[in-house]
């Protein structure tokens, strides 16, 4: 299950392309409530029904709330008032639009709460009465408004006037300057689902305003203690792109209350209950500084123009990965699959689930398997004739350096020999069967944990005609090596003629993101790689057979 915390209308484009990833069942929205109001008599949730219309296709695309094709009847009749209003009454209040459809929700919802229904049971119900099959959750049944203090004199009234969250976003157009904000009765209010957010495969942070539509839900009782707790699992999208919002006023609040309005500020308001950040191309230069604040970060396209687009971020916000502490040194003799599935029990980003991949470096299934050879640290000789002896055929010599086709068939330097992180004296060697090895491994983690997930055995391979290295599969189970697109039509509906993509080594160099080359973190767990890629797979998708090679 996905939980996202969600407020406004880009956590409501944003859930929309989570939909056409995930099944809708499957995800859990916990919806900010701190912009609630009450006028005309009526029980008004902005998000919510932000959220609902967007997820029902009837938003008008134009505003970004409210419904389309709406009229305003009501509205206009309504304004006849305006002069016989006495000047100390708020009767008929003009500012807030509400249309002729839109009226119709609100009746519901009123209705529902003078008979004593909670605003949760009332959101079931309407989102049902939309069609909608996700769950979407108030923050709370309770009461809890955001309040904004202003920071100079102006339309709205004397600086440190404190101003309802519609009187300044609608009323006054988010355009006075702000000094604090504040949540009224969130000390109280009883949070709605944590236990969603305690039990969640991954939270997601839509993105949305951090101080105004996210931080009321966190500044309920117990909120950000949970999302501590599953920190590693929790990954947020930045609403701020090139030091801008897109949409609202999330850029000039961050200013004036003091955060930096831009990538790195939203790291910093979200860093102590998340563990990855999103961010836009345009903040690509930012993602060090991000990094700086303990997240992770990933950058990616988070301009959501299309449905198409929302979906590729969502994409990317669950496919999530992290590395596996606790795995200690391996010697010959031990069981990778059982030192996994302990490490596991332990972990703070929860237990393995269904279609997990796993993915393990070659040097401690090679520890593992005893494929350690001693040699001599002082004769380099010693070390080329190991490197001759467990090749097939030397591709090319250059000096020291020695490229060569293994018995395995891959193609690699000095015949996948390693000598780092062994004890000197020693050399690691390539498993005999990588694909075996992966094998025994998922095959001990479905045994002891119940789960089915894939395996690959990784390695890191220079690359012909590039610089720089990479971490490929050398070795797989339960997981497609390579995914064979021909005969599908791509984004435009042209037929693929040739794409077949490896997704076997695009998963294994995603791990070695975050396990790195020094940081002795050999396992990693990659989440959210799609459902069908879960097959039963070997090396020989990968390994181009001779004659189909141009280039032997």
């Amino acid at each position: 299950m996905i939980a996202v915390l969600a407020g406004g209308v880009g956590a409501a484009r944003f859930l929309r392309g989570l939909l056409l990833e995930v099944e809708p069942q499957l995800i859990s929205s916990i919806v900010n409530t701190g912009d609630d109001t009450v006028l005309h008599g009526l029980n008004i949730s902005p998000d919510l029904d932000t959220v609902t219309y967007t997820l029902a296709g009837a938003i008008d695309p134009e505003r970004g709330w409210g419904l389309e094709n709406e009229t305003w009847t009501a509205m206009g009749a309504l304004s006849r008032y305006a002069t016989t209003r006495p000047p100390n009454s708020h009767a008929a209040p003009t500012w807030f639009n509400l249309g002729d459809k839109d009226l119709a929700t609100h009746f519901y919802r009123t209705a529902r709460l003078a008979e004593g229904a909670t605003l949760a049971q009332v959101t079931v119900e309407i989102a049902q009465a939309w069609g909608l099959d996700l769950q979407l959750v108030p923050m709370t049944n309770d009461s809890v408004q955001t309040v904004i203090t202003l920071a100079e004199d102006c339309a709205a009234g004397s600086a440190g006037t404190e101003i309802s969250f519609q009187e300044y976003f609608v009323k006054h157009h988010h355009s006075v300057a702000a000094s604090g904000v504040k949540f009224v009765g969130s000390s109280e209010a009883k949070p709605n689902g944590l236990d969603i957010l305690a039990s969640a495969d991954s939270i997601l942070i839509a993105p949305s305003n951090p101080l105004v539509s996210i931080a009321p839900i966190r500044s309920l009782s117990g909120v950000d203690e949970v999302l501590a707790k599953r920190r590693e699992s929790v990954c947020a999208i930045s609403p701020i792109v090139n030091g801008a919002a897109l949409k609202g006023p999330a850029d000039r609040l961050m200013t004036e209350l003091g955060h930096e309005s831009s990538v790195v500020g939203v790291a910093k308001i979200y860093a102590p209950i998340c563990g990855t950040l999103i961010i836009d191309h345009a903040d690509a230069h930012l993602a060090s500084a991000v990094e700086a604040q303990g997240m992770r970060c990933i950058v990616t396209d988070t301009i959501m123009k299309s449905p198409h687009v929302s979906a590729a971020l969502a994409r990317t916000a669950l496919e999530a990965a992290w590395g596996v502490e606790g795995i200690g040194e391996i010697v010959p003799g031990d069981q990778v699959g059982d030192i996994v599935v302990n490490a596991c029990r332990t972990e703070p980003n929860g237990p393995l689930l269904d279609n997990d991949v796993v993915v393990v470096t070659q040097k401690i299934v090679s520890k593992a398997e005893g494929r350690l050879v001693e040699i001599d640290p002082e004769d380099p000789l010693s070390h080329k004739q190991l490197v001759e002896d467990e090749a097939v055929r030397i591709v090319r010599r250059r000096g020291d350096l020695i490229i060569t086709e293994t018995k395995h068939g891959f193609i690699c330097a000095n015949s996948g020999i390693d000598l780092s992180n062994v004890e000197r004296g020693f050399a690691a060697l390539l498993p005999l069967d990588s694909d075996r090895s992966a094998r025994r491994i998922r095959d001990i983690i479905q045994a002891k944990l119940g789960v089915s997930v894939g395996v690959i055995v990784s390695d890191t391979f220079g690359r012909p005609w590039r610089k720089g290295l990479t971490d490929v599969a050398i070795g797989v189970a339960g997981i497609a090596a390579v995914v064979d697109l021909r005969g599908t039509p791509d984004a435009l509906g042209r037929t693929m003629q040739v794409t077949e993509v490896c997704v076997a080594d695009e998963l294994a160099s995603t791990a070695e993101l975050v396990m790195g080359k020094s940081s002795g973190i050999p396992v990693a767990i990659v989440r959210g790689a799609d459902a069908s890629w879960f097959r039963d797979a070997s090396m020989d998708e990968i390994v181009r057979p001779p004659q189909e090679d141009l280039f032997r």
